[in-house]
C-alpha cells in the first residue's frame, strides 16, 4: 500500500521532485499537495495522512504554523520540513518544536532515508504504545498489585497497577518507595537483585492508614 503523505508546497515542480526522490528510494507514495492553511486543515480532517512534508516558506501560511497545528491535531504524525536555505538556529528551533527532521531542497537525496526512518520509528512507537495499553488493561484486571521498581534500595516505583490502591491505600502514582511500605523488620532481608534474577519473598507491608 502506498504511504499517504500530506505535502504543504506551493511549487508543483518541487512536489514532483520530492515524489520522484521517494519513489527512487523504493517508497510508494500517495501525495496530496496543499498550499494554504484552509486546505491543510481540510486534508487533516478528511483523512489523516501517515506523514507530513512541508516547505517552510509558503505564501500566507508558514511552515512553523503548520507544524504547531499538526502537533495539536495529530501529534503522532511524523513531520518533515523540505525547504530551501535554513539557518542552523532556525533548524534547531523547528526540531525543538516537534519536527521529526528537515531536508534541504538542494540535498533532496536525503529525503528518502529521512522518510523511511520516520515511518519506521512511528510504527515502532505505535506498537510500543499498543503493547503498553494491553499491559495496562491486563494489570487492571489482576488481583493484588503488580509493579516495577529500581532493583535496589530505596526500591523507587516506576509503575504500579491499579490494585495498589486496594492493597496499600495509595494511588499508583502516589506510592512512596517500596522500602517505606515494607515493615522495617522485613526490609532488612531485601537485598539488591541481579539482572534476570528471580526470587520469592514474603514480607509485611504497612498501608497508608498504618495497618499491617
Amino acid at each position: 500500500m502506498p504511504v499517504r503523505i500530506l505535502l504543504l508546497e506551493d511549487s508543483a515542480p518541487d512536489a514532483e521532485l520530492a515524489q520522484a526522490q521517494l519513489e527512487d528510494h523504493g517508497i510508494a507514495v500517495q501525495i496530496e499537495r496543499v498550499d494554504s492553511r484552509d486546505r491543510f486543515l481540510a486534508a487533516l480532517d478528511a483523512r489523516p495522512p501517515e506523514l507530513i512534508l512541508a516547505d517552510y516558506n509558503v505564501p500566507a501560511f508558514d511552515g512553523m504554523e503548520a507544524l504547531l497545528l499538526a502537533r495539536e491535531l495529530c501529534p503522532e504524525l511524523p513531520f518533515i520540513f523540505v525547504t530551501g536555505a535554513l539557518g542552523e538556529e532556525r533548524a534547531i528551533d523547528l526540531l525543538v518544536q516537534g519536527a521529526t527532521d528537515y531536508v534541504l531542497k538542494d540535498r533532496l537525496e536525503r529525503l528518502g532515508p529521512s522518510v523511511a526512518r520516520a515511518l519506521r520509528e512511528a510504527k515502532e512507537k505505535a506498537a510500543r504504545l499498543e503493547s503498553e495499553r494491553m499491559l495496562a488493561t491486563l494489570m487492571s484486571n489482576m488481583p493484588g498489585m503488580a509493579f516495577r521498581c529500581t532493583p535496589e534500595a530505596p526500591w523507587q516505583f516506576s509503575y504500579a497497577s491499579p490494585g495498589a490502591r486496594e492493597l496499600t491505600g495509595y494511588a499508583p502514582d502516589l506510592l512512596p518507595a517500596w522500602e517505606t511500605l515494607v515493615h522495617p523488620d522485613d526490609a532488612r532481608r531485601l537485598g539488591p537483585l541481579e539482572p534476570e534474577q528471580q526470587r520469592s519473598e514474603r514480607y509485611r507491608i504497612r498501608t497508608r492508614s498504618g495497618e499491617e
